[in-house]
């Protein structure tokens, strides 16, 4: 896929289009008829089923399109139904004590859709949506365990995931459902529907430690399924219900576990008032209260950290503080093993005591047309390791990248600037990068967000 915003414009546009509806309603009205369809205007092929199919050109779309920005190779297959890691425990019996970071994703609103469309219709659109929030989760290599009416549950992490990059999957997931619904698939149906449907999306997510959760098998025979069991996998769901429209709330473990920076999470208020702690507050046989803390993820000032393409960022409504240039490059390198790798902002948490190196780079001809650029890195440090060893906050460096005269071998075909750090502190730090034009000094000619989570 390209890099361009039309891209998840035309994804959208396609996974609702009037000529799927008809392909996937000739197939869900002739469930007994085998072979194949063949779509007149693409050629596309399309398998009858006994439930509503899925084209195989827009299946993996969303995905094809999410998972690289994030150094995700290939399509994630996940099913809906058990964790595979722990699919196991349905033969033997057993249990087993695993960490879970856990997802609940809701639309809200989908009732009137019925009011709007005739039920196929509807049927239609509430399982395209169901689905694009699967490819969401699957983009993020989470686990769709299962639907719940218009809800969907989900898990993050797995033996062999490090318990923060499971919290960072589901965090982005979080945060990217958001960008996904909000920014194309709800404008996309009010767009074919001719009016304001007033959808939303509403996101729980929480970790519950290995001491904290079970994985065993519930229910009797085939009436059974492999789920996890422990209060911070119930958590999740309530805390989903609590969450404001197009928010995500997070739970006390996940935030505090990797010192989840304050200025990207919110106290939400209710009539006025804040709203500090799970509702009802739950109390144990001696009446002591839960008090468990909840915190709205701060959506457009963590999407800003996202490695999605600038231009996408900068559509984003509300979205401040982004600026997309064609001609300028920004990215980020941490060096392991001796070898320099691209780090995807803030997809996954890095060791410490690693160099990195944040880059700017810009055509040779667009520097000398600005007569230089100016650049300023702004690095934000955060969490208690930082602050304990008086390093939190924010801190700036300016450099140049200078005009280039022609020599006896041309000019070089780019100029590039290098920012050098290191990870030193656990929790999440960002870089910010403003270019500025030399020519016209007050110029902003770019300016982009990178986040890097540490162990």
């Amino acid at each position: 896929m390209g890099n361009s915003k039309t891209d998840l414009r035309s994804i959208t546009k396609k996974f609702f289009s009037d000529e799927y509806y008809q392909a996937e309603n000739l197939a869900t009205n002739h469930p007994s008829m085998e072979g194949v369809y063949e779509s007149a205007s693409s050629g596309t092929v399309i398998r009858s089923s006994d439930s509503m199919p899925v084209r195989s050109d827009v299946e993996f779309a969303y995905q094809e399109a999410l998972r690289p920005h994030f150094g995700k190779a290939g399509v994630n297959r996940q099913g809906v139904g058990p964790h595979p890691d722990f699919a196991y425990l349905k033969a033997s019996g057993d249990f087993r004590h695993h960490y879970a970071v856990t997802l609940f994703v809701d639309i809200k609103g989908s009732t009137r859709l019925n009011l709007l469309m005739d039920i196929q219709r509807t049927a239609f659109v509430k399982n395209r949506i169901l689905q694009a929030a699967v490819e969401v989760v699957r983009s993020l290599d989470g686990h769709p365990h299962r639907f719940m009416g218009d809800a969907l549950m989900a898990f993050f992490g797995g033996l062999n995931t490090s318990k923060e990059n499971a919290i960072a999957d589901a965090i982005n997931a979080a945060a990217l459902i958001r960008f996904t619904m909000k920014e194309h698939i709800f404008p996309e149906l009010d767009y074919q529907l001719g009016t304001t449907t007033d959808m939303a999306v509403r996101v729980g997510i929480d970790f519950g430690d290995d001491d904290g959760v079970l994985w065993t098998n519930f229910g009797f025979g085939e009436a059974s399924e492999i789920t996890a069991q422990g209060l911070n996998v119930d958590l999740a769901s309530k805390l989903q219900g609590l969450a404001s429209a197009n928010h995500a709330m997070m739970g006390q473990n996940l935030f505090s576990f990797i010192d989840f920076p304050e200025s990207y999470q919110s106290v939400k208020t209710k009539s006025g008032e804040p709203d500090y702690f799970v509702t009802p507050n739950i109390s144990d046989k001696d009446g002591n209260k839960l008090n468990y803390k909840m915190r709205h993820l701060q959506s457009l000032e963590y999407q800003r950290l996202l490695p999605i393409p600038t231009e996408w960022k900068e559509q984003i409504d509300g979205l401040t503080q982004i600026k997309n240039c064609s001609e300028i490059t920004y990215w980020c390198e941490f060096e392991e093993g001796g070898e320099w790798k691209k780090y995807h902002s803030v997809s996954k948490f890095l060791n410490k005591h690693l160099s990195l190196q944040f880059h700017v780079s810009a055509p040779t001809y667009f520097v000398n047309n600005h007569h230089g650029l100016k650049v300023i890195f702004t690095k934000q440090n955060h969490g208690k390791e930082a602050r304990d060893q008086n390093q939190a906050g924010e801190s700036s460096s300016t450099d140049y990248i200078n005009m280039q005269r022609g020599g006896r071998n041309g000019l070089p075909n780019y100029q590039n600037v290098v920012n050098k750090e290191g990870t030193e502190y656990r929790g999440l730090h960002t870089m910010n990068v403003k270019v500025y034009s030399e020519k016209h000094p007050t110029l902003l000619l770019f300016q982009d967000w990178i986040g890097v989570y540490i162990v």
